[in-house]
């Protein structure tokens, strides 16, 4: 299903950034991005922002914050993102100084990995996972970056 999915998006995202080719081309990009974590026992906003393709034209970093209505749940995750074509990218990272990070749990701290895709040039899907919470899904907008 996730792979009908990607395969579908590629067609809506092709040739949308410019002309003379440069449609296809990965492109430095910022993205923000709001979503939520579902789960029952957090039910958390999330919002995100991420600089992609900045290193080697391929790597980038992100950070998401996550925190609930009663703010007894709050998680700040840094990571890094990698681009696989010029619509997916792919992202992981982790908790690193909250009560669920790595300098407060050692390695039981919050992680997460996902996807991010752009269906359009402006536009931005976000679909992660994490072992303690779950899935969490975002959109957002993207905002190019140079040329």
């Amino acid at each position: 299903m996730i792979a009908g999915v990607l395969f579908s998006l590629a067609g809506f995202s092709q040739g949308k950034i410019g002309t003379n080719n440069q449609g296809t081309q990965i492109r430095k990009c910022w993205d923000v991005a709001v979503g939520y974590v579902p789960d029952r026992d957090f039910q958390a906003l999330r919002v995100s922002t991420a600089f992609n393709n900045i290193v080697f034209k391929r790597f980038g970093v992100f950070t998401a914050f996550e925190v609930n209505g009663n703010n007894d749940y709050y998680s700040h995750i840094l990571g890094i993102t990698g681009s696989i074509t010029n619509f997916l990218y792919v992202y992981g990272g982790a908790d690193l100084f909250t009560k669920n990070g790595l300098f407060t749990t050692g390695s039981d701290c919050r992680k997460n990995i996902g996807i991010g895709i752009y269906p359009v040039s402006w536009g931005v899907v976000k679909f992660g996972y994490s072992q303690s919470v779950g899935v969490t899904a975002e959109v957002g907008l993207c905002f190019p970056l140079g040329k």
